[in-house]
């Protein structure tokens, strides 16, 4: 299982005025939600994963990055 995590700006560079609301919270849905359920059923039955993130990921949820880390 490799669940793909991605960061997402709410204010893109190319359009810093206009928030791109639908495509923001699709994705911030993953991160603040998502993720967790998922940890949850990978927890439960036991599976190991890798994971695809883009670096932002890192530093703007340590919270997922932390809970990642500890299971190594």
């Amino acid at each position: 299982m490799a669940p793909n995590i991605e960061w997402y700006e709410y204010t893109p560079l190319n359009r810093p005025n206009r928030p791109d609301m639908p495509s923001y919270s699709y994705r911030d849905y993953g991160y603040r939600v998502g993720f967790w359920r998922m940890l949850e059923v990978t927890d439960k039955h036991g599976i190991r994963c890798c994971v695809c993130l883009n670096g932002a990921v890192l530093d703007h949820c340590p919270e997922v990055r932390d809970a990642m880390v500890e299971r190594n």
